[in-house]
Formats: C-alpha cells, structure tokens, sequence
C-alpha cells in the first residue's frame, strides 16, 4: 500500500477589495451615520440660501445609500437590484415616519419620503450606468 501523495497546495489569492462583505460593512457604517443624522433632535439648516435645501441633502444621502447598497449584493438573486430598491424604499418610509417621535423634535414630510425615494432612483441609475461602463 503505498501512501497517497496530494499534490501542492495552491497559494488561495485574497478576494479583490472591495468584496461584498467589505461593501457591507461600508454599507452598515453609513446607514447608522444616516440615521443619526435623520434623527438628531432639533437639527436645522439656518443662514443657508437655497430654500428647501434639506430636499437636495435627502435625494444626495439616500442617492449614495443606494450606491452603496447595489454593490453590497443584499440577496443572492438575480433579481438583486429590484429587491434592494424595494427594501431602500421600505427604509426610507420607515426613517421618514420615526421622525415623528415626539422627543426628537422633528417632523415628518411627504415632500422628505420623495426626495428620498428620488434619490434612491438616481443612485440605481448611476449605479447601473457606472457597471455598465465598466463590462466594456
């Protein structure tokens, strides 16, 4: 009987940065930097010249959640990209509607939720713009 000899273990190559759990890691960090700053008792944007200007800090945080998100690869499915929009929108609906807890001082707005939801949709079509660039 002759013993076995299996051949050299191959040297295992590191996943390339950024895996998916690296992009859920940044992902997480950012979601719980967002909803603190969403929650943040009494927080105002005063001497600011743009009326509204808070619409356009909601479209930009919720755009770059959702660039972050897309990469992140939340389901294993192929049908990633739809499911992740859906739980974004979810997330934004709730993040909107807890500002209404009375300690916090905030209140809540449809106009809010929008530019949220806006916002979302303008990650996901830059996002699927940049991959779409990047397979050429």
């Amino acid at each position: 009987m002759t013993p076995s000899i299996s051949p050299p273990a191959t040297p295992r190559t590191p996943p390339a940065f950024p895996s998916r759990a690296h992009w859920r890691i940044i992902l997480a960090l950012y979601t719980l930097t967002l909803v603190t700053a969403t929650h943040w008792p009494r927080l105002a944007f005063e001497n600011i010249t743009i009326p509204r200007v808070d619409l356009l800090l909601h479209l930009s945080a919720f755009s770059a959640l959702a660039l972050l998100a897309l990469p992140a690869r939340l389901f294993r499915t192929p049908k990633n990209t739809p499911a992740t929009i859906a739980v974004l929108i979810l997330f934004a609906a709730l993040d909107e509607s807890t500002q209404a807890i009375p300690i916090l001082h905030r209140h809540t707005s449809f106009l809010d939720f929008a530019a949220d939801v806006l916002g979302i949709l303008v990650g996901v079509v830059l996002w699927l713009g940049f991959t779409r660039l990047a397979r050429r």
